[in-house]
């Protein structure tokens, strides 16, 4: 499919869920341009994630599938997160 078909099938909103996603609402990632550089002194989305993970396993004494449902996540993400920032 050619840039083109592609700028024009962006032009039309798609409904999922009841929610309307354009093309420019998606992350850079899933567009598949260049993820931008995190600017220095901002604190990074994965250092908050990481942040959130442990004191959620804190506050639920490690247990996966509490710590899990306070975040949103289900326990097989949780366990995949743990595994992917090597949180002990």
């Amino acid at each position: 499919m050619g840039a083109k078909a592609r700028k024009n099938e962006s032009d039309k909103p798609t409904v999922f869920h009841g929610m309307v996603l354009r093309l420019d609402n998606l992350t850079p990632e899933v567009r598949g341009e260049p993820v931008p550089v995190q600017s220095a002194g901002q604190p990074s989305l994965r250092h908050d994630e990481i942040h959130s993970m442990r004191e959620a396993l804190r506050l639920s004494k490690n247990k996966k599938a509490v710590a899990a449902e306070k975040l949103g996540m289900s326990r097989a993400t949780l366990w995949r997160k743990i595994r992917e920032y090597d949180l002990k």
